[in-house]
């Protein structure tokens, strides 16, 4: 059985209580230990996590996991929904044969495959263009949604310095919408989990 309460979750019957998630976490309280049949085990706190993913990274057991929608992603390309996809530039270490994973989402019917680190570019750009016509002298970044996170739930001094322009991940579905005229939906593949947050997000 596993206990989904969140983005991240636990596999109840995998976890063996082992306490990494915990010594790994960088925010107290977003795991919760319990006990089943006199066996430890350790929940996600959904209400504290920043979904950083270093759980995932670090369980020796394979307990912990994340939800995404890769199922989504190939029932709608089997149901003829018109899909364009931007990849993080980070795919290139991810995932070894990632052309070989480009030409099969091709085949599979996805009309676009677009780099994200067109959007680092634009992101630059208006760094530099912001921090020029600002006078700020010191700006914290938004393409860690994880460290977005955190900042918004536990560090709200520090909102005024987050700059006022979105990731290069938003930037790139802005530049295919507005400027190439791509009217696809538009996925997106990446590593990173808390990326869903700033997905779902209203703003």
């Amino acid at each position: 059985m596993s206990n989904i309460e969140g983005l991240v979750f636990t596999i109840e019957e995998k976890c063996k209580g082992c306490n990494k998630c915990i010594r790994c976490c960088p925010v107290f309280g977003a795991n919760k230990s319990y006990v089943v049949n006199g066996e430890n085990k350790v929940a996600v706190n959904p209400d504290k996590c920043i979904n950083c993913g270093e759980c995932i990274e670090v369980c020796d057991h394979d307990a912990r996991d994340y939800y995404d929608d890769t199922e989504r992603f190939f029932k709608d390309l089997n149901s003829n929904k018109s899909i364009s996809v931007m990849a993080a530039p980070s795919i290139r270490v991810n995932i070894e044969n990632y052309k070989n994973l480009f030409g099969y989402l091709k085949s599979k019917g996805v009309n676009i495959i677009y780099d994200v680190s067109f959007g680092a570019d634009i992101c630059t750009w208006a760094y530099g263009k912001y921090i020029k016509e600002s006078g700020q002298d010191s700006i914290i970044s938004q393409p860690c949604s994880a460290i977005v996170n955190y900042i918004e739930m536990y560090n709200h001094e520090l909102l005024e310095k987050l700059a006022p322009i979105q990731s290069p991940m938003v930037c790139t579905a802005i530049y295919l919408k507005e400027y190439k005229g791509v009217r696809d939906n538009i996925a997106f593949l990446s590593p990173c989990v808390a990326k869903k947050n700033e997905i779902d997000d209203d703003n």
